[in-house]
C-alpha cells in the first residue's frame, strides 16, 4: 500500500495544522498505510522530533506511487521542495494571511506571507489534487487557476476537548458575571479590536454584569 507523507512549514504544539497533520496521520496509519510528516528541521519543535522529519529526507523516502499532501499556509522553503518530490501529490490550502497585517509589527512574518502568496500562485497545476479547508480558500485556489478544488474542512480530534474543565479556573470565574470567551493568538489578523469593540457594546447596553 502507498505511504501517505504530509508537508508542513512548521510542527509544533498548540498549532491547528500541526494537530491535523497529526489526526491524518493516525487516520493513514489506521486505513494500514504508512505515514510520514515531514517539515525545515529548524521549524520543527525540538520536543517533537520523532514525530515528524526533515524535509531533506523526503526524496529518497518517498516512492513514486506514495502520495505527498502539501498544507499550504504561508512562505516556506518546504513549498519549493514539493515541486521537487517524487510520488502523487496533493495541496490542501490552508490560506495566507495578507501580509500588509504584519508590516509594522514584525517584518520577517510580513516577508514570509508575502513569499507565501507568491508560492500559492506559482504552484497552480503542480498537484492531482487541489484541496482548501473552506470555500473561500476554494475560491482564491480557483482565481489563481487552481482546478477543480475541492472543499475539505479542518479535519479535527474532537477528543481532545472531552476532558474535566479546571475547577481553580471555574471557581475564579463563577461569580454570577457572563463570561465572554475570545480564543485566539494577540496578532494583528485575528482582529482583537473586533471582539473589545462587540463586548464594549454587549457590556454597556445589554449586559453591564459581564467580563471579556
Amino acid at each position: 500500500m502507498p505511504t501517505l507523507h504530509q508537508v508542513v512549514a512548521g510542527f509544533s504544539n498548540g498549532d491547528a495544522i500541526s494537530n491535523e497533520a497529526r489526526y491524518l496521520r493516525d487516520l493513514f496509519l489506521s486505513w494500514g498505510h504508512g505515514a510520514a510528516i515531514y517539515s525545515e528541521a529548524k521549524r520543527i519543535l525540538p520536543a517533537l522530533r520523532r514525530e515528524a522529519r526533515d524535509i531533506h529526507e523526503a526524496a529518497e523516502a518517498i516512492a513514486p506511487e506514495d502520495v505527498v499532501l502539501l498544507h499550504l499556509s504561508i512562505g516556506s522553503p518546504v513549498n519549493d521542495a514539493f515541486t521537487r518530490l517524487p510520488g502523487r501529490k496533493v495541496i490542501l490550502y490552508h490560506n495566507v494571511t495578507p501580509a500588509h497585517y504584519y508590516d509594522l509589527v514584525h517584518k520577517q512574518t510580513a516577508f514570509n506571507l508575502e513569499e507565501g502568496r507568491h508560492q500559492v500562485a506559482a504552484l497552480a497545476g503542480a498537484a492531482e489534487i487541489n484541496l482548501a479547508c473552506s470555500h473561500f480558500n476554494a475560491k482564491e485556489l480557483e482565481a489563481l487557476g487552481y482546478a477543480d478544488v475541492k472543499v475539505l474542512p479542518l479535519v479535527l480530534d474532537y477528543s481532545k476537548l472531552e476532558t474535566p474543565p479546571d475547577r481553580k479556573t471555574l471557581r475564579r470565574f463563577d461569580d454570577g458575571l457572563t463570561n465572554i470567551l475570545f480564543v485566539g493568538r494577540c496578532a494583528p489578523n485575528k482582529k482583537l479590536e473586533d471582539a473589545l469593540q462587540a463586548f464594549a457594546f454587549y457590556h454597556r447596553f445589554v449586559n453591564s454584569r459581564s467580563r471579556f
